[in-house]
């Protein structure tokens, strides 16, 4: 994706996209809750199309290059993320020990990852609930173990895009970010069950007019 500079853009090097997991435990660890052992396989932030991508575009601008014609606005709308789960049960259980797993909320917070994106604002967390009542179900005790998808969760709404836009173009590059989700809920019985997953991102002008 080209990345349309600012007035005052530095060269920019486009890094390759780092996916990283945090299970419930932390520090790469993977935590019995419930009877589960309950995390996310994989994250990614998907936009236009559901195209998979780790750029997030902070300004909408006009694909119409000829002042004398109509306007014509440039794909704007909310990063979206898609999350794979994995419920299964205890390891070495030849019995079923987990149940369904029901994500209730989400929260997102923004990291700075780089000395340039330090200097400026962290952006507001984000924190939604989730009124899909799509389950994750266990897997069976033996044999492969599938995950369950979850798509339309927020990455980057357009209020935060808002927020970043300031910073870049304060910045006048692109600005580096982490963003770590935790993810709460609870199984048949009523016990508590979460999830932690990051990634890194991008956030700049990024020309969406060609596609």
């Amino acid at each position: 994706m080209r990345v349309r500079p600012s007035a005052s853009a530095l060269s920019v090097v486009l890094l390759p996209f780092f996916a990283a997991l945090l299970l419930a435990a932390g520090c790469g660890d993977i935590e019995e809750q419930g009877g589960s052992i309950f995390y996310v396989n994989s994250i990614s932030g998907v936009y236009k199309d559901g195209a998979a991508t780790n750029q997030v575009d902070v300004r909408q601008d006009d694909c119409e290059p000829d002042p004398a014609n109509p306007p014509d606005p440039e794909y704007f709308s909310d990063h979206y993320t898609e999350v794979e789960f994995i419920n299964r049960p205890i390891n070495n259980s030849e019995e079923q020990t987990a149940s369904v797993v029901y994500i209730r909320r989400y929260e997102i917070l923004y990291v700075p990852l780089d000395q340039l994106t330090r200097r400026y604002p962290v952006p507001s967390p984000v924190i939604r609930q989730v009124n899909d009542t799509q389950g994750v179900p266990p897997c069976e005790p033996t044999g492969a173990c599938t995950g369950t998808k979850m798509t339309q969760l927020y990455f980057v709404p357009i209020a935060t895009k808002t927020e970043l836009e300031k910073s870049w173009v304060a910045a006048g590059n692109q600005l580096a970010y982490n963003v770590q989700y935790r993810f709460f809920g609870a199984n048949d019985f009523g016990e508590p069950v979460q999830a932690v997953a990051d990634y890194n991102f991008y956030a700049a002008n990024y020309d969406y007019c060609s596609e």
